[in-house]
């Protein structure tokens, strides 16, 4: 059933564009003022109703303790709906932008949809716990330690085998443990990909150390492994972190401005 609703709503999108412009058509043909400002007046309210619904999505986001729909299937209501809203204002406006206000609205509205759309790309490859199980996510101090952790133990480790390896560790191994920054390849990969490529990287290490070294490298690749989750989660919150101080409050003004222009309407 989730599948279902999900697989439909490009079918939905699609629809409510085709009523839209299909209205817009009739709206423009018409003579009357009064059919004008009925037509006007119904692409407002359904731009509020679609800005409202907008402002749910974060409710519904940080709300774990509650099931009120699967989170994917709000994620791409967000973006369609989002979508369709800018269709909706173009529309109520009648594509035509004067004034300072007008524009900076417009300008609002653009980098919001677009600020979303990238927000959905981040989304994409984001580990299911950030986004189902989010309140048992580790802060990011604890997060930290346990890499620093994760290094230290296998220092220790190392430090009691051969000279080959502990040289094989030190130029290939150690930089992946160390390292706490946000790699570029933790942006645009998934994180079952991300640990295959480590699993493959160190099993090519294991034809590089002695035999006697195996048994430490198959727990070192068990420390690596562990710690390419934690600084994988680590850097998605981190991305998340800069794209929320970006989107959000381009979406409150946004918001704002729009009560503004109710209330003038209203009050005028």
């Amino acid at each position: 059933m989730k599948n279902k609703l999900r697989s439909r709503w490009p079918l939905l999108f699609s629809f409510a564009l085709v009523i839209l412009f299909i209205s817009y058509y009739f709206y423009i043909q018409s003579a009357s003022p009064s059919i004008r400002n009925s037509f006007i007046m119904t692409y407002g309210i359904l731009g509020i109703v679609s800005m409202v619904f907008l402002a749910l999505y974060i409710v519904r986001k940080n709300i774990f303790c509650f099931r009120l729909g699967p989170a994917q299937s709000w994620l791409q209501a967000h973006i369609y709906i989002g979508i369709i809203s800018l269709v909706i204002i173009l529309m109520h406006s009648g594509f035509n932008f004067t004034g300072i206000f007008s524009i900076v609205f417009l300008v609002l509205f653009i980098l919001v949809i677009a600020s979303g759309i990238v927000g959905t790309l981040i989304y994409k490859t984001i580990p299911l716990s950030l986004t189902k199980y989010g309140r048992d996510i580790k802060p990011e101090n604890e997060t930290i330690t346990d890499m620093e952790k994760h290094l230290s133990e296998a220092d220790q480790l190392v430090s009691r085998t051969s000279d080959e390896f502990r040289e094989i560790y030190k130029k290939t191994i150690r930089p992946f443990l160390k390292s706490k920054r946000t790699s570029w390849e933790y942006l645009f990969m998934e994180e079952s990909e991300l640990i295959r490529k480590r699993k493959d990287m160190m099993e090519n290490c294991k034809h590089l150390v002695p035999a006697g070294d195996i048994y430490d490298i198959n727990i070192l690749s068990s420390m690596l492994l562990e710690r390419e989750k934690l600084s994988f989660v680590w850097s998605k919150k981190k991305l998340l972190k800069i794209w929320l101080n970006f989107h959000l409050p381009l979406s409150t003004a946004m918001i704002t401005m729009s009560l503004i222009h109710i209330l003038a309407i209203s009050y005028y």
